[in-house]
């Protein structure tokens, strides 16, 4: 029975292993996906996509081949790597980087990957056939080329660039990003660069194509960033400053979102720099000035027909004289009572003060109660007013300025 018990227990045992090691190799195999379906290889998943899908990265993936696209596509890294640690390169088939754009494909990389090539191996990305790759970002490393286009368009609006094996000791990183010459020289074979950052060329001033080859855009401004190399593009500058690195643009254009307090450097017989909206005379530094915090109201103008005012938006002159008018009037009023009631208590009015006739009346007598007129006292911001309920106020034996004597 014993034995019967453990031969059970140990074939329920195996069978979970098998099944937990079945359902893990099951997930390791998929390393792409497009919508719900997954697929075991990369390029299984870029056959399997239609015109214009998005093909998703879910795990680091180390290519023994070359992934080549020809269709219109968008592969979404998503934070992976595509790497390889098994030679690619082969000059007669055309297998000269991890991933090839070929036979008209367009291509977006985006995501923020990693592509990295085998040292002394292969390239990046390519493009043949007339095709094109637009690269919104990542990390992009290569060898002699990081990006090299022999017929087609290559669009950089991000990322970083660099190469492990150098060209030669003379011309160490001249060709991270590359075209074939001739067709460089035609046009058929093109790069463009928006944005992105460059530690080992300055893609506006590289020899590439010859010296003084520039692929950066014309409207975009180049910058180098302390020992950190280049930067190309406003947002790329603009970060840079914000972060309390030194900048300094080599190449006009304008520069946006930089941070109050920051500065940057415009390098001499550069023109053509604004930052933040700002022009930036060649050779000299521009530093954001800080806000000051406050809000200044103007005042209008114009006058209203009703002869008032809006209430001011911020404590203003014309604020304060309405507060002081209206505190002074209030205690005007309230002192005047006090002597009315005083003086009504006693049985005798104030001479040459008018007053409402509050008593009850006679039988058969009609008391007349009269107004007295009133009076306007403009400010230049308020319009106050006045009923004077007091002719001869005294302040310390002398009367009060602009005293009114008004009797009934």
């Amino acid at each position: 029975m014993k034995k019967a018990l453990a031969t059970i227990l140990a074939l329920v045992m195996a069978l979970g292993l098998t099944t937990a090691a079945w359902a893990e190799g099951e997930g390791a195999a998929k390393v792409a996906k497009i919508g719900n379906a997954e697929y075991a290889t990369l390029q299984e998943a870029v056959n399997a996509a239609a015109e214009g899908q998005t093909i998703v990265l879910l795990k680091d993936v180390d290519a023994s081949s070359v992934v080549t696209v020809g269709k219109k596509a968008v592969l979404d890294m998503n934070g992976k790597k595509l790497y390889n640690t098994t030679d690619i390169w082969n000059e007669g088939t055309g297998a000269w980087s991890l991933i090839s754009v070929r036979e008209h494909g367009d291509l977006t990389i985006t995501g923020n990957g990693t592509f990295a090539a085998k040292e002394n191996d292969c390239y990046a990305v390519d493009v043949q056939d007339g095709g094109k790759v637009t690269i919104q970002n990542g990390t992009f490393i290569g060898n002699i080329h990081a990006v090299y286009v022999l017929t087609g368009t290559a669009i950089i609006n991000g990322g970083t660039y660099t190469v492990q094996q150098k060209f030669s000791e003379a011309k160490p990183y001249d060709f991270v990003l590359n075209c074939y010459d001739a067709n460089h020289t035609n046009g058929t074979a093109t790069i463009t660069v928006n944005g992105g950052e460059f530690p080992q060329i300055d893609p506006s001033n590289c020899k590439a194509e010859g010296e003084g080859t520039n692929f950066v855009a014309s409207d975009v401004a180049v910058a180098i960033v302390g020992s950190e190399g280049y930067a190309v593009g406003s947002a790329v500058i603009a970060a840079a400053a914000n972060s309390g690195k030194s900048v300094t643009v080599t190449k006009a254009g304008p520069i946006t979102g930089v941070d109050a307090g920051k500065s940057i450097l415009v390098a001499r017989g550069v023109t053509g720099v604004t930052v933040n909206g700002n022009t930036v005379t060649a050779g000299t530094s521009y530093t954001v000035p800080q806000s000051s915090g406050y809000y200044y109201y103007h005042p209008t103008t114009d006058t209203k027909a009703t002869d008032t005012k809006g209430s001011p938006k911020t404590a203003d002159p014309g604020a304060a004289l309405y507060g002081a008018l209206a505190l002074l009037s209030l205690t005007g009023m309230v002192a005047l009572n006090g002597k009315k009631d005083k003086e009504r208590r006693k049985g005798s009015t104030p001479q040459g003060c008018s007053l409402f006739v509050s008593r009850k009346p006679l039988a058969g007598r009609v008391v007349q109660k009269r107004l007295l007129p009133m009076r306007k006292n403009k400010t230049p911001s308020v319009v106050v007013e006045m009923r004077s309920g007091n002719c001869k106020l005294q302040n310390k034996g002398r009367p009060f300025k602009n005293e009114v004597a008004e009797t009934v």
